[in-house]
């Protein structure tokens, strides 16, 4: 018994530095990809960008995650469907107010901060934002049945099709618009 409990606690602390670690190693790719294609203007709007969207994020996620992960965990099989469906309709709720009001101000927070460019960025994120909240409700899923390697793919896969889309702009010599 501790044996296995041991061999467990291993391999979801590997789990978690491969995360981490590739995480980490994608992003910093990311950074270095982005300084040589965009201007000190584009990549600012960039960070923007990346801030307003992380704060969206936050606020969905903040609510819903640890909750969804403690009360899964620590309850009956026959509850989870109870606890899902909950979830499912807090996030489904948040992440339709954060859809309706980055199209409310979309166009008037990048007319304040004079950078057009955002106004198509923030809607096209809706689209993913939606993705990323059915994607967040698996993966609390698995962490709450103590399984992490879903995590793991999902967020490499998740960062890695930025990644390679700014590779391919890079070596063909594109400009991302």
């Amino acid at each position: 018994m501790s044996g296995t409990k041991n061999n467990y606690w291993i391999k979801s602390g590997i789990i978690n530095i491969l995360q981490n670690f590739s995480g980490t190693l994608i992003n910093l790719a990311i950074f270095f990809v982005l300084v040589r294609l965009l201007t000190k203007n584009d990549y600012g709007v960039w960070g923007i960008f990346l801030q307003t969207v992380t704060i969206l994020e936050i606020i969905r996620n903040g609510l819903i995650q640890s909750a969804l992960i403690k009360f899964m965990s620590g309850s009956e099989k026959k509850e989870h469907s109870d606890i899902f469906s909950a979830t499912l309709t807090i996030s489904g709720s948040l992440t339709v107010l954060c859809i309706l009001l980055n199209l409310i101000f979309a166009g008037y927070l990048s007319r304040l901060l004079k950078a057009p460019e955002l106004e198509p960025m923030f809607h096209l994120y809706n689209i993913v934002f939606i993705f990323s909240g059915i994607l967040t409700q698996f993966n609390c899923i698995e962490q709450a049945n103590f399984k992490y390697t879903g995590v793991l793919f999902s967020g490499l896969a998740r960062q890695s099709v930025l990644c390679l889309f700014l590779f391919i702009c890079l070596f063909f010599t594109l400009r991302p618009t």
